[in-house]
Parts: C-alpha cells; sequence; structure tokens
C-alpha cells in the first residue's frame, strides 16, 4: 500500500482497532477466527470508538473557512 495508507495501517495495528492480512490466501481464516470472537471484536470496536473522529470532514471544512476569511478568499 504506497504513501498515506501505509501510515494508517500502522497507526490502526498500533491501536489494537485492525488486523492485517499479509496472504490473501489467509483472509478467510482470519475473518472466521475474528467473526468467533466476540470479546476481541468487543475490544476493537470499543478502541475504534475511543480513537473516532466523528466530525473530522466538519472539523476540516470550518478550518479551511476559517483560512478563507483571514486571507479573504471567494
Amino acid at each position: 500500500i504506497p504513501g498515506q495508507e501505509e501510515s494508517n495501517t500502522q497507526y490502526l495495528l498500533e491501536r489494537g482497532v485492525a488486523i492485517k492480512i499479509e496472504e490473501i490466501k489467509n483472509l478467510p481464516k482470519c475473518i472466521l477466527e475474528l467473526l468467533s470472537d466476540s470479546a476481541r471484536l468487543n475490544e476493537m470496536s470499543q478502541k475504534a470508538r475511543s480513537i473516532s473522529r466523528p466530525n473530522s470532514s466538519r472539523d476540516i471544512a470550518n478550518l479551511l473557512l476559517g483560512l478563507c476569511e483571514k486571507i479573504r478568499c471567494d
């Protein structure tokens, strides 16, 4: 995965909200293992909520609008 996706992947892995599958042939096994472990899924879900930024798009838009006002963009 090129560019920013690599750092995004590492960020999610380090926080325990994602798994990384190195070989596509392992995908079904990994999914079944994950789906059969409700405690792990619950933990991952809680961790994901703790790092979520549900208003990030709006925050970015507001930041950009504020910058435009400062430099008088139209």
